[in-house]
C-alpha cells in the first residue's frame, strides 16, 4: 500500500498493546528496505530524547541520510528553533500585547515574526522535499510507541509531523494503540473533547492491525514453546493449558509470549528443585495457576488465599475465557478439563487448612449439581472432572504450604 502512495501521505496504524505492533512495523521496515525503499524509525517513547519533537524527528531522519543532505536539513530545522526561542524569549520579558497599537510602527515586527515563521517552515519543508527526491521511492518514516509518550509530547509530535512533513515523496506511518492515545488526548481537552475526530486530522489514512488466526495462534505458541524448552519437557495437559491463553479475549501476543517464557523459567527452576519422578504434576499446578493469573489476576489471588473454591475460580476462567456478548467460552469444554480440575485441588488445598471447606464430595451427582451452577456449558463433562479431581486429590504432596511455594515463585520470577 505504501509503495502504490505518490506525493505525501500520513498512515495511521491502530492496534492494541501487546497486539504485535512494534514486530509488524520492523518487519514491514525490512521487507521495504529490501526494495531499497529508504526507512526511518523512530521510537517516540525511547527516543524523544531532547523533548523537542522536531529536534528528535530530525535527528533520527539524519541518521539515514548521507553527510551534504543531513547538514543542510539539521541547518533548516535549526533555524525554526533558533526562531520559535527568540519569539518565546520575547514573549516571555515583552508583556502583554497592547492591540490598540497591532497596526502602528511600534508592533510592526509582529506580523515580520509571522512571515519569518512561514519562511523558515517554507525552507525546511524545501529540504525534506528535496531529500525525499534523491531517490525514486518515497520516504517512509515510521513513528512507533507514540501512545506511551507524555500526553503533550505525543500531541507536539502529531502536530509536527503534520505541518512539517506533509511533503511530497515523505510518508509517515504512526503505530498506535488509539484507545490509548485518546486517554492522552482527554487528559489535555478534557472528557467530552472530541479526541477521535482530533486523531482524523493528523492521517490520511487510517489503519486497524488484522487479529491472528487461531492456527496462527497456535503455531505462535507452539515455536514460543520449543525454542524455551518448555514442549520437550511438559505433555500435553501443560500445552492445552497455555493454549488457552490464545484463546482469550483481550490477551494479545505479547500476554503468550510472556507465559510461555514465565513457564520456561518454572520448568528450568523445577529440575533442581523438586523430585523429578513429580516434576510433572508440579509443572501442570504451576501452569494452571499462571494461566488463571493471566486470565483474571484477582481469581488467582483469591484461590491462594483460600477466599473462594475450585468452582468459583473455574467460574473466573470461564467467565475471562467468554467473548462479550457470547454465552459460551471461546474453547471447548474438553480443552478446560486439566485447568479445572488443578484449580478444584488447588483450592481443596488451602481450603482444607482455613477450615472453609469439609473436602471432596464422593457423590458424582452433587459434584455434578454443584459444577453446573457455575458452568452452563451443555457438552461438559462434569464425571470426568470428578474423577480426574479425585485422582489429583489423593497425591499427598500439594497441600497448602505447597501452594504457598508454587505461588511465592510465580510472583518473584514474575512480580507485576
Amino acid at each position: 500500500m505504501l509503495l502504490g502512495i505518490e506525493g505525501h501521505a500520513g498512515v495511521l496504524l491502530d492496534g492494541p498493546w501487546g497486539s504485535g505492533k512494534t514486530a509488524f512495523v520492523k518487519m514491514s521496515a525490512a521487507h521495504l528496505r529490501a526494495q531499497e525503499v529508504r526507512v526511518v524509525d523512530f521510537n517516540a517513547w525511547r527516543q524523544g530524547h531532547t523533548g523537542v519533537p522536531l529536534v528528535d524527528l530530525v535527528s533520527a531522519i539524519s541518521s539515514e541520510l548521507g553527510n551534504n543532505t543531513k547538514k543542510e536539513l539539521i541547518k533548516a530545522a535549526g533555524k525554526i528553533m533558533a526562531h520559535v526561542a527568540v519569539q518565546t524569549v520575547r514573549a516571555g520579558t515583552s508583556g502583554l500585547v497592547d492591540l490598540e497599537k497591532v497596526g502602528s510602527d511600534e508592533n510592526r515586527d509582529l506580523t515580520a515574526s509571522w512571515e519569518e515563521s512561514e519562511r523558515e517552515t517554507g525552507r525546511f519543508k524545501a529540504q525534506l522535499a528535496k531529500v525525499a527526491a534523491e531517490q525514486e521511492e518515497p520516504l517512509v518514516v515510521v513513528i512507533d510507541e507514540l501512545d506511551r509518550c507524555q500526553p503533550t509530547y505525543a500531541l507536539e509530535v502529531l502536530a509536527t509531523v503534520r505541518h512539517l512533513f506533509d511533503v511530497d515523496g515523505v510518508i509517515v506511518v504512526l503505530a498506535i494503540n488509539r484507545g490509548e492515545l485518546i486517554h492522552s488526548i482527554h487528559s489535555i481537552f478534557g472528557p467530552e473533547f472530541s479526541a477521535d475526530r482530533y486523531l482524523h486530522r493528523f492521517a490520511d489514512l487510517h489503519t486497524q492491525l488484522l487479529s491472528p488466526s487461531e492456527p496462527d495462534l497456535t503455531n505462535f505458541l507452539s515455536e514460543l514453546l520449543q525454542s524455551t524448552g518448555v514442549w520437550i519437557q511438559a505433555r500435553g495437559s501443560v500445552r492445552k493449558m497455555l493454549w488457552l491463553v490464545s484463546a482469550a479475549p483481550g490477551c494479545g501476543l505479547r500476554d503468550i509470549q510472556q507465559v510461555a517464557h514465565h513457564t520456561a523459567a518454572i520448568a528450568a527452576s523445577l529440575s533442581s528443585e523438586r523430585n523429578l519422578v513429580i516434576r510433572e504434576s508440579y509443572l501442570e499446578v504451576f501452569v494452571a495457576l499462571i494461566v488463571l493469573r493471566t486470565l483474571d489476576r484477582s481469581a488467582y489471588r483469591n484461590i491462594a488465599a483460600g477466599r473462594i473454591d475450585g468452582f468459583e475460580a473455574i467460574a473466573a476462567a470461564r467467565k475471562a475465557l467468554t467473548p462479550e456478548g457470547s454465552g459460551r467460552a471461546a474453547v471447548n469444554s474438553k480443552d478446560l478439563i486439566m485447568l479445572e480440575v488443578v484449580l478444584l485441588t488447588v483450592a481443596s488445598a488451602v481450603q482444607l487448612r482455613t477450615g472453609s471447606w469439609e473436602g471432596p464430595t464422593t457423590d458424582v451427582e452433587v459434584f455434578t449439581s454443584e459444577y453446573q451452577k457455575v458452568v452452563y456449558d451443555e457438552i461438559s463433562d462434569p464425571p470426568e472432572v470428578f474423577r480426574l479431581f479425585h485422582q489429583w486429590n489423593g497425591l499427598s504432596w500439594l497441600t497448602d504450604e505447597t501452594v504457598q511455594w508454587i505461588t511465592d515463585l510465580i510472583d518473584m520470577i514474575d512480580p507485576r
